[in-house]
C-alpha cells in the first residue's frame, strides 16, 4: 500500500511542479505588447487584491488611466476616466458588451434575463422590448410615476401607524415600496406589506445582496468559482441559491396565473406585455421570448430594481444624519411649494433644486456598484493605443468617476451645492453614472430615479427623521457590506411626525 502512495507520490510532483511553473507564466506574461501596462499582482491572484475604486485610482500614477492586469487568470482592463468608460461602452460597445464567465451568477440564472446574458441577438432583442416597454409604459391608465405617488401614500401610511419615539430600521420599509413598485410593474398589483408571501420575497432580496453572515464566503466564492463546493463556502452558497430559488418559485407561479388569465387585448403588466410578444411578435425572434427567458427577466426586474433604489435611500438617510442641515433645507423647499393636502408629482422635481442635488450628492458619494457590472470583449479590440484580446474583462471604475479631484472640489465631503448653478437650480452631471454608460446601461434607470425622488421627499414632508438615542454613535457611513451592491451596515432611526406648513 504505502509502496503504491510512494510511486503515485514520484510521478505527481513533478506534474504539479509543472502546473505551478505554467500558472506563474500565465500570471507573469501580458497577452500583447500592446495590453495596458498594470502592476503583475500575486501569483494566480493577479490584481484581484487591487480591485477597490481607491487602490485602483491609485495605480493611475505609475500605470496611467487605464490599466491592464491579470485577474484569476484572466486578462483584466480597468478604466478610470470618465472619457474613457463612455467611449468603451458606447462607441465600442458592440464589442466590449459580452460579461465575463462568473459560475456563481450563471449557478442562478442559467443564461436567462439580461444581467449576465452576452450582448448576443437575445440580449438585444430583451433590451429593446424593456426599453419599449418602459418608454411606454401605460396599464389601465397607471404609469411608473402614479404608482410611485401611490406607493409612497401607502408607505407614509405604515410609517404613521410605527410607535412614536421606537426606533425602526427604515431600510427595510424601503424594501417594502421599491418591491412594490416592481410588483405593480410586472405582475399588474402591489401587496399589502403584511402579506407573508410578499415579505418572505423582501426578505429573500435583502439577504441576497447582504446578508452580513454570507457575504465574505460569497465574495470569494465569486472569485473562486469552485470554492462554492468546499465547506464552509458552500453551507453559504447553497443559502443564496435557495433565496434565488425562492423567489424564481414565487415568479413562475405568478407568470403561469397571467398565462390562465391572458388577454392580449387588455395588456396589464410586464408579463402581458411579453407573452403578447411571445404570441403576436415576429416568428424569427419568438424563439427568443420563451417562458425562461420571461422568468429571469422578470427576476432581474425584482432584484436589481429593488436593490440599487433601497439602498440608495438607506446610504441618503444615514447620510444626512450626520448633515442635519440639509434635511431642514430640503423640508423648507417642500413646505414652500407643497400645500398640506396638494399631491406631491413629478412635475414638482423641477421645482426642488436642493431635494435633487441632495439625491444627486448621495449617488455620487456612495457608488453602489464601484466598478459597474463587469464587461468582457467578445473579439480582439483596439482601444485607444491599446490592444484588448478577445475575452478580456473590462470593468469602469465608478468610484473614480465619482470621486475625480479634477471634476469635483474635495470629492470626499457630503456638499450637495456642488449641483447647484450661480442661480441656485440643479445641474445633472454627466459624471454621475451610479447606473453606468453604453449598450449596458441599466434598463431600470428611470423606475429607480422617480422611486427615490417620491419617496425620500415623502419622507421628509411627513417626519423628522433623528438618529436612534440608544445608538453609541451615528450610522456608519464611510463603511459598508460590499458583496454585489455595496450597502450600509444596519442602523435604526426615529421618526418623529411633522405637520407640512
Amino acid at each position: 500500500m504505502w509502496s503504491f502512495l510512494y510511486l503515485i507520490a514520484q510521478y505527481l510532483w513533478p506534474f504539479a511542479i509543472t502546473l505551478f511553473l505554467i500558472k506563474l507564466y500565465q500570471w507573469w506574461e501580458f497577452p500583447h505588447p500592446r495590453f495596458p501596462p498594470g502592476p503583475r499582482g500575486l501569483p494566480i491572484f493577479g490584481i484581484a487584491n487591487k480591485m477597490a475604486g481607491e487602490k485602483m485610482t491609485e495605480l493611475e500614477k505609475d500605470y496611467g488611466s487605464i490599466v491592464g492586469g491579470k485577474m484569476i487568470g484572466m486578462n483584466t482592463v480597468v478604466l478610470n476616466r470618465f472619457e474613457d468608460i463612455h467611449d468603451a461602452f458606447t462607441k465600442h460597445g458592440s464589442v466590449i458588451s459580452d460579461r465575463p464567465p462568473m459560475h456563481v451568477f450563471n449557478d442562478v440564472t442559467q443564461g436567462f434575463g439580461l444581467v449576465e446574458k452576452n450582448y448576443n441577438i437575445p440580449c438585444k432583442l430583451h433590451r429593446k422590448f424593456g426599453s419599449s416597454f418602459f418608454k411606454g409604459y401605460l396599464c389601465s391608465g397607471m404609469n411608473i410615476e402614479s404608482i410611485c405617488a401611490d406607493e409612497s401614500h401607502y408607505f407614509i401610511e405604515d410609517l404613521m401607524k410605527q410607535k412614536q419615539g421606537m426606533p425602526i430600521d427604515l431600510r427595510l420599509k424601503f424594501f417594502n415600496v421599491t418591491v412594490n413598485v416592481i410588483s405593480h410593474i410586472t405582475l399588474g398589483h402591489r401587496f399589502d406589506y403584511d402579506d407573508t408571501t410578499f415579505q418572505k420575497i423582501v426578505k429573500s432580496s435583502i439577504k441576497i445582496f447582504g446578508d452580513s453572515k454570507d457575504v465574505p464566503f460569497m465574495v470569494l466564492c465569486m472569485v473562486f468559482g469552485s470554492l462554492r463546493y468546499i465547506p464552509p463556502f458552500c453551507y453559504a452558497y447553497q443559502r443564496y441559491l435557495a433565496m434565488h430559488k425562492e423567489i424564481q418559485d414565487f415568479i413562475q407561479q405568478k407568470i403561469d396565473e397571467h398565462k390562465k388569465h391572458f388577454d392580449p387585448d387588455n395588456v396589464k403588466d410586464f408579463i402581458d406585455a411579453f407573452l403578447k410578444e411571445q404570441k403576436f411578435g415576429p416568428l424569427k425572434n419568438q424563439p427568443h421570448f420563451n417562458n425562461a427567458e420571461l422568468g429571469g427577466l422578470v427576476k432581474d426586474l425584482y432584484l436589481a430594481g429593488t436593490e440599487t433604489s433601497s439602498n440608495t435611500l438607506a446610504w441618503a438617510i444615514a447620510i444626512l444624519l450626520h448633515n442635519p442641515d440639509y434635511i431642514k433645507k430640503m423640508q423648507q423647499e417642500i413646505d414652500n411649494l407643497l400645500g398640506p393636502d396638494e399631491q406631491l408629482t413629478l412635475s414638482h422635481r423641477d421645482l426642488m433644486p436642493m431635494s435633487c442635488a441632495i439625491i444627486q450628492e448621495v449617488m455620487r458619494c456612495r457608488t453602489l456598484v464601484p466598478f459597474g457590472v463587469p464587461h468582457c470583449t467578445s473579439e480582439d479590440v483596439d482601444f485607444r493605443q491599446y490592444r484588448l484580446p478577445k475575452n478580456t474583462l473590462v470593468s469602469g471604475n465608478l468610484w473614480a468617476v465619482h470621486n475625480n479631484p479634477e471634476v469635483w472640489d474635495k470629492p470626499h465631503e457630503f456638499n450637495p451645492y456642488r449641483h447647484l448653478d450661480e442661480d441656485g437650480k440643479f445641474v445633472a452631471s454627466p459624471h454621475v453614472i451610479p447606473f453606468g454608460v453604453g449598450l449596458r446601461r441599466c434598463l431600470g434607470e428611470r423606475i429607480a430615479k422617480i422611486e427615490i425622488f417620491f419617496f425620500l421627499v415623502s419622507l421628509f414632508r411627513y417626519f423628522n427623521v433623528l438618529p436612534d438615542p440608544t445608538a453609541k454613535k451615528l450610522p456608519e457611513i464611510d463603511k459598508g457590506l460590499q458583496m454585489i451592491v455595496f450597502s450600509p451596515h444596519t442602523y435604526k432611526v426615529v421618526l418623529q411626525k411633522r405637520l407640512p406648513a
